[in-house]
């Protein structure tokens, strides 16, 4: 956890400290730490237990997509949670921010407080001019040193000059 901290811009001290540490991963994961209180409800006899094992595994998937990984990784982290968690610290994933709830199905909108990128159409007519400009690079191939896009006579690349590898 020290690591996973440290990445998302936390002292990593704070991993020690109990209960600060799980409040930091719920400030982390959902952007407002005292939703940690939410565990609490284990006190109810079957019903927190359920209500903790949702929050636990929504915790998790939040993770995992606040660093960037897939949903594959998040079922890793909740079987798994101790080996996952060891890779999350170690490998060269960095922290995005806390991942939003999407507002409205038809427009996408960003997953992440600080990430800009959005490779989603915006309209249907960005969705038309995106299969338009495919279906005319079907014949077309790229150079597989600069991506220069090269027609089908073309040997060499005009850009850099490689050969066309067919």
């Amino acid at each position: 956890m020290w690591k996973i901290f440290v990445k998302a811009g936390k002292p990593g001290w704070i991993a020690l400290v109990p209960f600060y540490n799980v409040y930091t991963l719920f400030e982390i994961t959902w952007g407002n730490g005292w939703m940690f209180l939410s565990m609490f409800a284990a006190i109810i006899p079957v019903l927190g237990f359920i209500a903790v094992c949702v929050i636990t595994i929504l915790t998790m998937i939040k993770l995992a997509r606040a660093f960037g990984k897939s949903d594959g990784f998040a079922v890793g982290l909740i079987f798994l949670s101790i080996i996952f968690m060891s890779i999350l610290a170690f490998d060269d994933s960095t922290y995005l921010g806390v991942p939003k709830k999407e507002n409205n199905a038809t427009q996408p909108q960003n997953n992440y407080n600080n990430n800009s990128y959005n490779s989603q159409p915006q309209s249907n007519n960005d969705y038309m001019n995106n299969q338009d400009s495919q279906i005319a690079n079907v014949g077309s191939t790229f150079c597989s040193n600069c991506g220069t896009q090269l027609s089908q006579d073309t040997t060499f690349c005009p850009n850099c000059g490689t050969p066309k590898s067919n």
